[in-house]
């Protein structure tokens, strides 16, 4: 079964979308070759730029499988493909990615009140089981429609933060949520962690910010992502930093950050199957 992992956070520019990106081609990377689905679920389709996907691909993206009550089988999920006057790099064999345009959010509010709306990313995440070992899903900031789809359709989430205490809070308010609102559709999901990102050598998460995060019983990883200016490159060459720079600190964030998820999310499956 796939582990479907949301990365979410009420606050923007905490690096979802970056986390997203550089986990799942960590994961589909050596030594862990997972086959990885990512589902660019934030109409800003940052997710969907950064693999180069063209917004005018004839065939499904998010928006247009959101549309459709039921579906006989998966859409179809795209790899990367090259742009014009570009030269795309070659990325992870097992990384596909279903993106999304800015039409992803009016089909949602044309579509929100229609019977059994809230579950249709769930049931749409449920027929790529079997095809993809990992699913991570990207999220728009704020408590909307759209988070909560991917919340619904979740087993995991991974809450990034940067190192300030709006993040901070914005991580807790996320916990709450999903104990207020989300648990009792989707009892199963657990919170995986927050994941402190854009760090700096001479500002880690302040001990008062760790505290915080400790007494709203909120894990955190113990790997930091470090801010680069080498990130925001990620676009214009249609791949995550960790393809780009492999070796590079962020790159090597991510992979241990993946390599300690990957273990974690092994142990969860055999003792599944031992139960």
């Amino acid at each position: 079964m796939a582990h479907v992992i949301a990365l979410a956070n009420h606050k923007g520019g905490a690096s979802k979308t970056t986390s997203v990106a550089n986990l799942g081609a960590a994961f589909a990377m050596e030594p862990l070759n997972k086959r990885v689905l990512l589902i660019d679920a934030d109409p800003q389709a940052n997710l969907s730029t950064i693999f180069g996907c063209d917004p005018e691909l004839i065939g499904m993206r998010l928006e247009d499988a959101l549309e459709r009550p039921s579906w006989d089988d998966a859409p179809a999920a795209w790899r990367t493909r090259p742009v014009p006057g570009q030269e795309p790099v070659e990325l992870a064999a097992g990384v596909h990615v279903l993106p999304c345009t800015e039409e992803l959010e009016v089909v949602v509010r044309s579509e929100a009140q229609a019977e059994g709306f809230a579950h249709r990313l769930r049931n749409l995440v449920a027929l790529y089981d079997g095809s993809y070992d990992i699913i991570l899903i990207d999220t728009p900031p704020g408590r909307q429609a759209l988070s909560t789809l991917a919340l619904l359709a979740a087993h995991y989430v991974i809450a990034p933060i940067r190192p300030a205490d709006l993040d901070v809070e914005g991580a807790i308010r996320l916990t709450e949520m999903l104990e207020d609102e989300i648990e009792q559709h989707n009892p199963s999901i657990k919170m995986l962690g927050v994941l402190v990102t854009q760090t700096d050598r001479r500002w880690k998460i302040g001990g008062a910010a760790r505290n915080a995060l400790k007494e709203a019983q909120i894990a955190t990883f113990e790997r930091e992502v470090p801010f680069a200016v080498s990130v925001g490159r990620a676009p214009a060459y249609m791949a995550p930093t960790i393809v780009l720079q492999p070796d590079g600190r962020v790159g090597s964030a991510y992979r241990d950050v993946a390599m300690g998820l990957a273990e974690v999310l092994d142990q969860v499956t055999r003792l599944e199957v031992v139960s």
